[in-house]
């Protein structure tokens, strides 16, 4: 990551790098820390960062969400 990219990115919220790695940092905002007592499940971070399904099945067993699949893949979902 670049200085300009790093200094300009939001420290308060998590998100995914270029190569789809989930980044959650110790700084964020308490609800994104799902470790921790009354942080949001991981599922909860994924739907809120709007993930594609390549970045949830890495990091979820979980269905995909149909939400998500219609944002992505409106063709796919027969979204009109």
């Amino acid at each position: 990551m670049d200085a300009a990219t790093d200094t300009d990115r939001d420290r308060t919220r998590p998100w995914v790098d270029e190569q789809g790695v989930l980044i959650v940092p110790v700084s964020c905002e308490p609800q994104w820390r799902w470790w921790t007592p009354g942080g949001m499940s991981l599922d909860e971070i994924l739907t809120a960062l709007e993930v594609t399904r390549t970045v949830w099945e890495r990091y979820s067993t979980s269905v995909y969400p149909e939400e998500l699949a219609k944002l992505h893949y409106p063709l796919v979902s027969g979204v009109d």
